[in-house]
């Protein structure tokens, strides 16, 4: 019996922050990354296909003490509802690590009777910087948003054993939406990248802003690929890594780049 910290990696995801002024007109911004795309593929034998016709809208918060202890124990609490979307969103608790095995390791698990959705994954940022997300989502129930860690461990029973001040974090300890902030987030998708014949990927757009109709203030490109039995060939692999550190030097890629949970935290 395989232990939990031999999770497969099931998918591979590049990630690199976007200058979001590229999306004062968010359809010439998509469309100049596209371009950007196709004409780096060909040199590495890959294939862009499809369009940014996908979107997906969604009001984001993410969930922590006052003093960020989740955070501080490498775990994320996110509450996402799709916007116009009937019912109550979803929940999705992650621990993040460059270290496979402690992210791998968390226990993640819902409480009993929740059914929740697994996920364990690569994380590749600039200029290739591999961590490890291991993450779970589960239905929100009907109601409000958990006010204190107690509440919040009836959905995942870990937030109550977390340490906080060299004991472990209270349940009467109340959660906050971090720094206030609430991004209305658009992702958009349809574009398809093509590693080598036997390996495809997908593209996504993640934009950020205060407001459905306010101006962008966070950009992130992306593509993955992905196999369920982490049997990834080094060829796909290569050309990945090719691609990558070529998209890094296009003008509105931002290697450097604060990411979205850096915003979110504000550091």
């Amino acid at each position: 019996m395989k232990s939990k910290t031999m999770l497969p990696v099931i998918s591979r995801e590049y990630k690199v922050m976007i200058d979001p002024r590229l999306f004062g007109n968010t359809r010439d911004g998509h469309k100049e990354v596209k371009q950007d795309l196709q004409r780096l593929a060909k040199r590495f034998d890959a294939k862009v296909s499809g369009d940014f016709s996908k979107l997906d809208q969604r009001r984001i918060q993410f969930l922590d003490t006052p003093d960020f202890s989740f955070r501080k124990n490498q775990l994320v609490l996110r509450h996402r509802r799709k916007k116009g979307g009937s019912g109550d969103g979803e929940f999705t608790l992650k621990c993040r690590s460059e270290d496979r095995y402690v992210a791998a390791d968390a226990d993640l698990r819902p409480a009993k009777k929740l059914k929740g959705e697994a996920k364990f994954e690569e994380d590749i940022a600039a200029p290739f910087r591999s961590r490890f997300s291991h993450s779970v989502t589960i239905p929100a129930s009907a109601g409000d948003l958990p006010e204190t860690v107690g509440k919040a461990s009836r959905l995942f029973p870990i937030l109550e054993k977390i340490p906080r001040d060299g004991g472990r974090c209270e349940g009467k300890t109340p959660l906050l939406t971090v720094n206030h902030f609430m991004p209305h987030e658009q992702v958009r998708k349809g574009v398809k990248l093509a590693l080598s014949s036997e390996v495809d990927g997908s593209v996504a757009v993640i934009l950020w802003s205060h407001t459905s109709k306010s101006r962008i203030v966070c950009a992130e490109f992306s593509f993955r690929y992905g196999d369920k039995t982490e049997r990834y060939s080094v060829a796909a692999a290569q050309t990945a890594y090719d691609l990558f550190a070529a998209i890094q030097k296009l003008d509105w890629c931002q290697p450097n780049g604060v990411t979205k949970t850096q915003f979110v935290y504000q550091g």
